[in-house]
């Protein structure tokens, strides 16, 4: 199987700087070079840190050209909610992407956008520790073949997972993003699900931010199927 991996953030100028982008961008590449994430290899992931627009969108286009069988996209860092185009726009170096930029990159994707989605351009976002990770089980078990077989038990998608509902605020430390913290440690913590779907880890993370914040973010998604198996997220390990 043919799979990608774009990992986009974009920390912001110097007075708008986010620290803890730099370790969700990190930490989502441990992810998925792990058990849990499906063990990818390390030429299959894209870490983007602080690239200018021209240069996201020069990736964008190879991946669309290399038409990958499954993608795993992640952006974090600052953006808003457009109400007119009614999408997620992200600022990006010196110009703005789409997040419908980022979707349709291959027959099977996971996209996971942890910005804000305020309704304004200007905005800032608090963020929460990422913690240590388990340690790496059962190296004998092929995790790789697991996690695609699973793919391919599902029917072509896209699962686009939002760290806030339109009008909210995502919650950003120097440590690290409140849905990503929260959706990985999901992930790891992967050991009564067997194959956990994206839309489980959705929804496990989606209670715990929503209780985090006091009911202020709430996390939201879309699939483009509704039926059958959902893209995996996480192999229990």
């Amino acid at each position: 199987m043919k799979r990608i991996a774009l990992i986009i953030g974009s920390a912001g100028p110097p007075d708008e700087y986010l620290p803890g982008v730099n370790v969700d961008v990190e930490e989502y590449k441990k992810f998925l070079l792990s058990p849990w994430g499906g063990k990818w290899y390390k030429d299959e992931i894209f870490p983007l840190l602080d690239k200018d627009i021209s240069d996201i969108r020069d990736y964008i286009q190879l991946v669309r050209i290399d038409e990958p069988d499954f993608a795993f996209v992640v952006f974090t860092g600052h953006g808003y909610y457009d109400p007119e185009r009614k999408e997620r726009v992200f600022m990006v170096g010196d110009g703005e992407l789409y997040e419908s930029e980022l979707r349709g990159l291959a027959l099977w994707e996971v996209l996971i956008i942890d910005t804000c989605a305020g309704m304004e351009e200007e905005i800032y976002r608090k963020k929460v520790m990422v913690e240590g990770l388990r340690k790496i089980a059962a190296a004998h078990i092929d995790y790789r073949k697991i996690y695609e077989n699973a793919i391919k038990e599902c029917i072509p998608q896209e699962i686009i997972l939002y760290a806030s509902s339109p009008g909210e605020y995502s919650e950003d430390t120097s440590r690290g993003g409140l849905f990503s913290k929260t959706l990985l440690e999901v992930a790891y913590n992967n050991t009564q699900f067997g194959i956990l779907s994206a839309l489980m880890a959705w929804k496990l993370a989606y209670e715990k931010v929503r209780e985090l914040s006091g009911g202020k973010q709430n996390p939201d998604y879309l699939v483009t199927v509704k039926y059958g198996k959902k893209l995996p997220f996480s192999i229990g390990a």
